[in-house]
């Protein structure tokens, strides 16, 4: 292989890393927030065409779903914690008031019935220690921004006389506007 034919493969192998990093950036980095037309905050479940896809929700839906979450998380928690407690607990008064066999036989016969529970306590456990974390994909995430503002009303826009005539901008009056440099 002579020289030239190793740089035209170094050049070509080099715009393919190039092009490669360039969509793992661009699918790792893209924003998974926006701001609506609303000024809600959404999280955006997917990039389609360079379009976010999302589902519309207030800053007061989030909130709910939040707490939704949280409470049936942390019921599914505290009813694995007392099966526990209570499995346990017989284990240890039968070890203590018959025999130490008694309370192990008694831990072995409960394990078939706790597995398809630990199905059910194990996940909301890792979504709970994902929530305490602050991880913003899982539903039910912690609403960290701050309750937004109301929507200006007729009131205040007439009373900020925003268009000088208490109008809104037409669509086409906002584009010369914004076209004449403000």
């Amino acid at each position: 292989m002579s020289n030239g034919d190793m740089q035209g493969w170094i050049i070509i192998g080099g715009l393919l890393a190039a092009a490669i990093t360039a969509a793992i950036w661009k699918a790792v980095f893209r924003p998974r927030f926006i701001r609506d037309e609303y000024g809600e905050r959404q999280r955006v479940d997917r990039w389609l065409r360079g379009n976010p896809v999302y589902d519309p929700k207030t800053w007061q839906q989030r909130l709910s779903e939040e707490a939704h979450h949280m409470k049936e998380r942390r019921s599914i928690l505290r009813s694995g914690f007392w099966g526990l407690v209570v499995v346990f607990g017989a284990a240890a008064w039968l070890a203590h008031s018959f025999s130490p066999d008694a309370g192990v036989i008694l831990l072995f016969i409960s394990i078939p019935a706790f597995i398809p529970f630990l199905f059910k306590v194990l996940p909301a456990l890792w979504q709970e220690v994902r929530y305490q974390f602050g991880d913003q994909t899982m539903d039910g995430a912690k609403v960290l921004d701050k309750k937004p503002g109301p929507l200006p009303g007729r009131e205040i826009v007439e009373n900020q006389k925003a268009h000088g005539d208490a109008r809104l901008a037409s669509e086409s009056e906002a584009h010369a506007f914004l076209n004449q440099g403000g």
